[in-house]
């Protein structure tokens, strides 16, 4: 009993490690959102993508409409739940501006970012049966990706579209039923019309189903 007790004992306090080290990930990435957020030029030193995408999603605000306008590199999802997002800050009596909208997509991305670590985690344990600490190791060393982790903190479709594929995968295979498929299909084109890479999981959907 002695060796077994020890093993659970070495097994909790790993568990508990990786626990603290993913929050710490996401408190790391959470308060550095508001980085250089409040001015367009500062912004434009981290990515030129995150200012064209304010100032595309501005110029929607402005219309009211979600026309692209030409921007086809991307699927237009992330943009529109930004747009979205500034709606209802607006019906809370707050005008959306540049500062503002940026924030608010840095949050989307931040957000999709630990999602994406938990159903990576749901995942693992929900169709390979596996460990709490591996399916914790999977999630931390999801968000220790620098690249995926420099995303999050900034105005960028990839941490959404991560999340969106892994959600289409969890709910595909969640159970053998059309809802479950279809369900699954509409999260994938979701991923799809945030980044058109995202077309690559659909064939995947079928797995199920063999």
């Amino acid at each position: 009993d002695s060796p077994l007790c020890l093993h659970r004992s070495v097994e909790k306090f790993l568990q508990i490690g990786l626990v603290v080290l993913i929050g710490i990930l996401l408190a790391g990435n959470l308060a550095s959102l508001f980085q250089g957020a409040d001015n367009l030029n500062i912004m434009r030193v981290f990515s030129g993508d995150e200012v064209s995408t304010v100032k595309r999603v501005m110029r929607n605000i402005k219309h009211g409409d979600l026309n692209p306008r030409g921007f086809y590199n991307y699927g237009y999802v992330y943009h529109s739940m930004g747009y979205l997002a500034s709606q209802v800050l607006k019906i809370a009596g707050i005008k959306p501006n540049a500062h503002i909208l940026a924030l608010v997509f840095r949050f989307i991305s931040f957000l999709s970012f630990g999602l994406s670590g938990f159903l990576l985690y749901r995942l693992y344990r929900r169709y390979f049966s596996g460990s709490v600490l591996v399916g914790l190791l999977l999630w931390a060393l999801l968000l220790s990706v620098p690249k995926f982790s420099y995303w999050s903190r900034l105005t960028h479709p990839d941490t959404l579209q991560t999340g969106f594929v892994l959600l289409a995968i969890l709910l595909a295979f969640s159970r053998q039923t059309a809802g479950a498929f279809w369900g699954g299909a509409a999260i994938a084109g979701l991923a799809f019309g945030t980044k058109y890479s995202g077309l690559f999981i659909f064939p995947f959907l079928f797995i199920p189903y063999f």
